[in-house]
């Protein structure tokens, strides 16, 4: 399926490009200037392609990168798929009028009334001289209006690709112990340091982290983007951040791309709180809490490891008799499991709260998962889903980038 996704985007590129050349006919320069940007594209995603597989570092341009990754994860299957299908329409239509034209011309001549046209010079400047229709005005928008998007969708992410947000939640518990009523945590994910994510805004994420003066601090996978060469600075960070009782880790999905090996290695090795299907018991303002942390599984089948399930099922194995317990996944969609074992907190980010969402309810984060963005609470158990700090594709809409600090209250869940 992954395959079938990525050499999707190109196809539908190459369609698109063919419709709007059609679309520009009579417009040479437009046809050149869009024929010059797509096959740019297309070489952008045949060298990373490249680069991947060859484990080759490549240095490219950051607004190359940005123009590309909004193209790809934004303009061709949201705005390119739905501009050629009217293309499509209009190529038709315009085809259906030249027939028609061609057989009222043959009509004319079997009447002899034909009209010798004129000679091709002069009838391009009659037609220059002419008006667009509104059909004519309708083919160029939908040759160049993805363009024109994706340039402004480019600018968008590049004025808010560094921007984040610490998002302030009460999560209420009713089965809450007393001496942790009001206990902070601080929630860091989906950092993905590399491509979008490097450099000062690392040291923002860390000063914003340590400013919430947290109790306990957790950071819920996807520490990098992909690849290796940039996990010392996310380790960086994580040796940077300060709590109370420390910080805890997993990992997700972005962080075994390259060598889920290497990256579980790199992390034991520098002495962070790693947790791999483990659970530790850790004494929080006197209470003794079991800190559970799931290796990265997706639901149903197996991806870089075990499926969600077997992940769970290993975590709640080693579970230690504690008065409080909470779960650290980077997929949410562990939730309906955790809380029907009575697991009263699970935290988790993976969704990037959608990423591409035109209100709260409606965008990417519905269609691809139950839980995206935020609290929910099943029963006495809670979800906070964190949108994640840092950038894999550095659009987004609706769906702010952000670090969360929660608030435990003894309580009933709202309703």
């Amino acid at each position: 399926m992954f395959l079938l996704i990525v050499f999707s985007l190109p196809l539908l590129t190459c369609l698109w490009w063919a419709i709007a050349l059609r679309l520009l006919r009579g417009h040479r320069k437009l046809q050149v200037a869009v024929s010059a940007i797509m096959a740019a594209t297309l070489i952008y995603i045949v060298l990373v392609i490249m680069a991947r597989s060859s484990g080759v570092a490549m240095a490219i341009p950051g607004p190359v990168d940005l123009w590309n990754y909004t193209w790809y994860l934004f303009s061709v299957p949201l705005v390119v798929a739905p501009f050629s299908v009217v293309g499509v329409i209009l190529l038709l239509q315009r085809w259906k009028g030249e027939r028609r034209a061609k057989a009222l011309s043959a009509e004319n001549i079997t009447r002899g009334e034909s009209v010798d046209p004129p000679p091709a010079k002069e009838a391009a400047e009659i037609l220059a001289k002419q008006p667009l229709t509104r059909r004519q005005v309708l083919q160029l928008g939908v040759a160049t209006g993805p363009l024109i998007i994706n340039g402004g969708a480019m600018m968008k992410a590049a004025l808010e690709v560094d921007d984040f947000r610490v998002r302030h939640l009460d999560v209420p518990l009713p089965g809450l112990p007393d001496a942790l009523d009001g206990f902070v945590i601080a929630h860091i994910t989906d950092i993905h340091v590399g491509r979008f994510t490097h450099g000062k805004v690392l040291e923002r994420i860390v000063e914003a982290t340590n400013n919430i003066n947290a109790d306990l601090a957790v950071m819920t996978g996807d520490m990098i983007d992909s690849q290796l060469r940039d996990l010392p600075p996310g380790i960086e960070v994580m040796k940077a951040i300060r709590a109370k009782n420390g910080l805890y880790v997993v990992e997700g999905n972005h962080d075994l791309f390259e060598s889920r090996e290497e990256f579980e290695r790199s992390l034991r090795d520098a002495g962070l709180n790693f947790l791999l299907n483990e659970s530790v018991l850790v004494p929080l303002n006197g209470v003794k809490t079991a800190i559970m942390g799931m290796a990265w599984g997706i639901p149903g089948r197996s991806r870089h490891g075990a499926a969600m399930g077997e992940n769970f099922t290993e975590v709640m194995a080693g579970k230690q008799d504690s008065a409080f317990s909470m779960l650290l996944s980077h997929h949410p969609d562990i939730f309906d499991e955790a809380a029907a074992n009575n697991i009263p907190l699970t935290l988790a980010g993976h969704t990037h709260g959608g990423q591409l969402m035109l209100t709260n309810n409606l965008g990417v984060g519905p269609l691809m998962f139950k839980h995206w963005s935020g609290l929910y609470q099943s029963g006495g158990s809670a979800l906070v889903v964190s949108n994640g700090v840092g950038n894999w594709m550095p659009l987004r809409i609706n769906a702010p980038a952000e670090i969360i600090a929660m608030r435990l209250k003894k309580g009933a869940p709202a309703t």
